[in-house]
C-alpha cells in the first residue's frame, strides 16, 4: 500500500535514474575529479529532471520554503523578471535585487529589513557575472544571517563548489542549451528536511529524491568531505 501512493503521487516520467548524471554535472560542480557513483561521497544528492531549468527551480522552491516565509531574488534584471513571475506563480513572496545594486552590504542590509526571507535565489548567468560581484563575499553575508541558498545557474562554469566552498543549499541548472533536461545537487542534510513539505505533488523534491534512488546500489561507503 505504502509503495503504491508514494509511485503515484510523482511524474515517474520527470524524475531520472542516477545512472544518467553526466559529465557537465561533475565539471560545473568541482575541478576535482569525482564518479557518478561516488558524488553522494560529497555531502550532496543529485536529482535529474526529464523538464526545463525552471521546473527544477519550482520544485526546489516550492518544496523548501515555508509558507509564510518569502525569497530573495538575486541576479541580472532579466532574471529577476522571470524568476519573480515564477515564485509568484506559487504565491511567494520575492525580493528582487539586481545588476548595480548588488553588493555584500545591500544584501546584508534586506536580510536584516526582512526577517521573513528565509532563502535567497541567486542566478548565475556567466562566468563573468560570477567573478563580478564577487559571489563568495555575499554567499558568506546569506550565511552569517542565517539564511539558505539557492544557487540557480544555466552558464558554462566549472568548478563553481571550489569557489563558493559548499556554502549552497541547493544549485539548479540545465543540462545543455536545449533546456530540455535539468538537475538539482542538494545538500542531503537540508533535502532530509523537505520531506513533507512540498506545497504540490506535482513539485515534491524529496519524493522525487527518493524516486531517483530507486536503483542505488545498496552498499554505501562514508563521505569523504562535507
Amino acid at each position: 500500500m505504502t509503495n503504491f501512493r508514494f509511485e503515484n503521487q510523482i511524474d515517474q516520467n520527470a524524475v531520472l535514474t542516477e545512472d544518467t548524471l553526466n559529465e557537465r554535472i561533475i565539471k560545473l560542480w568541482s575541478k576535482e575529479t569525482l564518479s557518478n557513483e561516488r558524488f553522494y561521497q560529497t555531502g550532496y544528492e543529485t536529482i535529474l529532471y526529464n523538464q526545463s531549468h525552471y521546473y527544477a527551480i519550482e520544485t526546489v522552491i516550492t518544496s523548501v520554503l515555508p509558507w509564510d516565509k518569502e525569497l530573495l531574488l538575486i541576479g541580472s534584471s532579466e532574471a529577476c523578471v522571470v524568476l519573480k513571475e515564477l515564485v509568484q506563480k506559487h504565491a511567494i513572496a520575492g525580493h528582487l535585487m539586481s545588476d548595480e545594486t548588488i553588493n555584500t552590504t545591500n544584501v546584508a542590509n534586506a536580510l536584516q529589513f526582512y526577517p521573513e526571507i528565509s532563502h535567497v535565489l541567486i542566478h548565475i548567468e556567466s562566468a563573468e557575472w560570477l567573478e563580478q560581484f564577487a559571489i563568495g563575499d555575499i554567499l558568506k553575508a546569506i550565511i552569517l544571517a542565517g539564511r539558505e541558498i539557492i544557487v540557480s545557474c544555466d552558464a558554462s562554469v566549472t568548478g563553481l563548489d571550489d569557489v563558493v566552498k559548499s556554502m549552497i543549499a541547493y544549485l539548479v541548472g540545465p543540462f545543455d542549451a536545449s533546456d530540455a533536461q535539468s538537475f538539482v545537487v542538494a545538500r542531503r542534510n537540508k533535502l532530509v528536511q523537505t520531506e513533507g513539505n512540498a506545497r504540490s505533488l506535482h513539485y515534491d523534491l524529496y519524493a522525487n529524491w527518493q524516486w531517483s534512488m530507486r536503483k542505488r546500489t545498496s552498499v554505501i561507503e562514508p563521505m569523504v568531505f562535507q
